[in-house]
């Protein structure tokens, strides 16, 4: 029983190290994402929002 336990624990370690490490690059994406697209001249921002509208 002991056992069963403790593998299930384990597993639940695995699952949220996986989860966190995919929330910390999907953290990081957005970061860069953003940091680029405050990098554009403003005229290609409008652009680009305009563009998203058409979708």
């Amino acid at each position: 029983m002991m056992e069963d336990f403790l593998n299930i624990l384990f597993d639940l370690f695995v699952w949220a190290g996986i989860a966190v490490v995919l929330f910390i690059t999907f953290c990081v994406a957005l970061l860069l994402k953003n940091s680029k697209r405050s990098a554009l001249p403003p005229d290609e921002k409008e652009e680009r929002s305009i563009e998203r509208k058409h979708r």
